[in-house]
């Protein structure tokens, strides 16, 4: 694996496209991360020629030998010792270096990127003696905290062993740094902070390193401008997090023993001394020293990199194959399913090329059930190159068997050049065409669900990332009830935009603006109410407020709010009336004979009305759905979510603030958010009148998986609420497990390290 694919790799600068990857060869020429000007500012500036088998110390700016620089490392604190997790010759590079510097002086620990804190017992356990090396893989799982076979790493394991030296986890939980990532170290609860400081983002060397490795390829032009660079942060972000943990947990595990710390961790953490180095440094400001390797090819003399580049920097030659195969299956477990299941069609390693689908569940192995991930993968470990493995898959009700050869591919992927899928932390998924049989199936089942329903039903939905939707009966024109909330807000936000409004904008709330229906600005005493424009906006879309929602459409106007949906490209929403009359309408109440009356007094004329026989309630129900006012078709609403979320309408900060306060809604828990997993984030808005249950929605995908926006109108029900609610929370899982489990979503990845 070259030197540049290694740290592209390491960074997870290139995950965008997998097909990036596999274009990274010599021919597209120097290697700006090589000879960058930062770092040491003595050094930044000199270039120094590197032999393979050779090391050269930046500071003498010369050869020097292997006892010389250890002799150099006697005095610091710390060591790091950079690889390319494949790389065979950087592994037995690390070996010696612990060698050397434990003959030197037995007072020494190991640190290690490749397994989190979580498993410092087991590793306990190994230091002292006590596990073997299968008690090991499968105490610290691993190959589900790190996919890279455990023989690169055996020696080094066995040399820590025999000589009772503390081996310390040095990692994050992987969903901790997802999470800074997608929502930055403020993003976290107390308990995840607890793990991972607040990582520095204000080294602009550091910033300089990565940008140059993210920007070292060609992106598509699709992927260029605000979005790539909201990738790049969120990318920068992770990368810092992961540094600045690994070096709290190295300062740790140095302090527990009052050891030499020898911190072994992919290149990329380690480079222009910039990443965990820098970081512990800045801590306790002890001496310390790095040493990299970089592959020299056989037809160059030396190869150049800067005198920044690390303390000492070996050369290796290029190696022609990893020494282990690598499967790159991506597996889940599925809560119910003894098996184990593809996460995703295989893009790399022995098995990329294979007849194997996301959602295909794995039934044995060479005859072998395994329902453990790392016990699979363990497995699969100890198949060498040029031999193969017998799967049999379970796929659309239908078993298959298949055999995969582990054979070297030289022009595809290897082993290193991308982590494989346990290390991996994703992105949002790629853009892709629809795959049709599939949805088809999808459009069937939520078909199915659909024809048991007493009363009409429309479904629109759209994977924001890769564009697959889904409509049915998507068309018609259904009561918005409350979900009209949302486009009302999405007026208020652009009236803000243009200076009509302010979001601090005080409202004294009068008594006849408290009206009938959710909420609880009715049941307060007013006059003495008085809120904000941001609090009335809460209170309608988070406990759909009818009176707040009544007062905020009063001050946006509905003409306005039809209008601007158009001028959004929007067409099929119809804003008419409030809360108030619309309820009073669905009574048969004449509205414009009591809409200046307080709410007790309009109460006091409803008790005086005779009670509604059924057949009037479904008289006036079927009026109500023939009402043009007030309706959307599923198609319409959707198009607003989807809009909001790609910031196609308002400014980005008014989009965010949106969907920040749709997530915090607290009515419908049983319909979309009904039977999708415990916590799932669902950013929505229900309505709910007159025989119409809705719901619409932003999911979550886990994972990384993108984003799905879901409407589900429904109309003409006799059922209770309840009943109702359970159709749509039934389509709302159908879809979310289509994307989650069997869905054609393709994935970028981004490796651990």
């Amino acid at each position: 694996m070259s030197w540049k694919k290694s740290v592209l790799l390491l960074l997870a600068a290139l995950a965008i496209f997998a097909s990036l990857l596999l274009s990274q060869e010599k021919a597209e020429g120097e290697d700006k991360t090589l000879r960058l000007a930062i770092g040491d500012a003595k050094l930044k500036n000199k270039v120094i020629q590197v032999t393979s088998g050779g090391i050269v110390s930046a500071r003498a700016g010369k050869p020097v030998s292997f006892e010389r620089m250890i002799k150099e490392m006697k005095d610091s604190r710390f060591v790091y010792v950079g690889e390319s997790h494949d790389n065979t010759a950087m592994h037995d590079i690390q070996l010696k270096v612990i060698q050397g510097l434990f003959a030197q002086d037995p007072n020494i620990a190991v640190g290690l990127e490749m397994l989190p804190a979580e498993t410092q017992p087991a590793l306990d356990k190994w230091s002292q003696g006590i596990l073997s090396k299968d008690d090991l893989i499968r105490e610290v799982r691993w190959y589900v905290n790190w996919s890279m076979n455990y023989g690169y790493y055996e020696k080094i394991f066995d040399f820590a062993r025999d000589n009772r030296i503390p081996v310390f986890g040095l990692n994050a939980p992987r969903d901790v740094i997802t999470k800074i990532r997608m929502k930055g170290w403020e993003g976290l609860s107390d308990e995840e902070k607890a793990l991972v400081p607040r990582p520095d983002l204000s080294d602009q060397d550091h910033r300089t390193l990565i940008r140059t490795i993210f920007e070292s390829s060609e992106i598509p032009h699709a992927m260029k401008g605000e979005g790539l660079e909201k990738m790049f942060e969120g990318l920068y972000r992770a990368q810092s997090a992961w540094d600045e943990v690994m070096a709290a947990n190295a300062i740790r595990g140095g302090e527990r023993e009052g050891r030499k710390m020898i911190v072994l961790a992919g290149s990329g953490h380690l480079l222009y001394n910039l990443g965990i180095n820098r970081r512990v440094s800045e801590r306790n400001r002890m001496p310390s020293r790095t040493v990299l390797a970089v592959e020299v090819a056989a037809d160059e003399r030396s190869l150049g990199v800067s005198g920044s580049f690390a303390d000492f920097v070996r050369g290796v030659p290029e190696q022609e194959r990893p020494a282990y195969p690598a499967v790159a299956l991506a597996l889940k477990n599925v809560n119910g399913l003894d098996n184990i299941v593809v996460e995703r069609k295989p893009i790399d390693g022995v098995a990329s090329g294979a007849d194997i689908e996301k959602g295909d569940v794995i039934l044995s192995v060479d005859g072998r059930n395994f329902s453990d991930i790392n016990e699979m993968r363990t497995y699969l470990a100890g198949v060498p190159w040029d031999e193969e493995a017998k799967f049999r898959l379970l796929r659309d009700g239908e078993a298959r068997e298949l055999t995969i050869k582990f054979e070297f591919k030289p022009a595809e992927m290897k082993e290193g050049d991308k982590i494989a899928p346990s290390d991996m932390t994703k992105t949002a998924p790629q853009i892709a065409a629809p795959a049709s049989g599939r949805i088809d199936r999808l459009r069937r089942r939520v078909e199915d669900v659909i024809k048991r329903a007493e009363g009409e039903v429309g479904v629109a939905l759209r994977h924001l990332e890769s564009g697959q939707s889904l409509e049915i009966n998507a068309g018609s024109r259904f009561p918005m009830a409350s979900t009209f909330k949302l486009p009302v807000l999405v007026e208020i936000m652009a009236q803000v935009k243009e200076g009509k409004l302010s979001l601090e904008d005080e409202v004294s709330v009068q008594k006849t603006e408290q009206h009938l229906g959710s909420g609880m600005l009715s049941s307060l005493t007013a006059p003495g109410i008085k809120l904000t424009v941001r609090n009335l906006a809460n209170l309608m879309m988070m406990i759909s407020d009818n009176s707040a929602a009544d007062i905020l459409l009063a001050k946006a106007g509905p003409e306005n709010v039809n209008k601007r949906l158009r001028q959004y490209g929007v067409e099929g929403i119809s804003v008419n009336r409030s809360c108030q009359e619309l309820i009073m309408d669905w009574m048969g109440v004449d509205y414009q004979k009591y809409k200046g009356l307080t709410l007790e007094q309009i109460e006091a004329e409803a008790r005086k009305m005779p009670g509604r026989t059924p057949e009037a309630n479904r008289e006036s129900r079927q009026k109500f759905i023939l009402d043009p006012r007030d309706q959307s078709t599923p198609a319409a609403m959707n198009r607003v979510l989807e809009k909001v979320y790609k910031k196609e309408i308002l400014d980005p900060e008014s989009c965010d603030l949106i969907l920040s306060i749709m997530l915090q809604c607290q009515t419908g828990e049983g319909r979309i958010k009904g039977k999708l997993p415990p916590g799932a984030p669902v950013a929505h808005k229900t309505g709910t009148i007159a025989g119409t249950v809705n719901d619409t929605g932003i999911i979550t995908l886990p994972d990384g998986l993108g984003h799905m926006a879901i409407t589900v109108f429904t109309k003409g029900f006799e059922d209770e609420t309840e009943d109702v609610e359970k159709i749509i929370a039934e389509i709302a899982r159908l879809v979310y497990d289509y994307f989650v489990f069997t869905g054609d979503v393709p994935q970028s990845t981004i490796p651990q390290s």
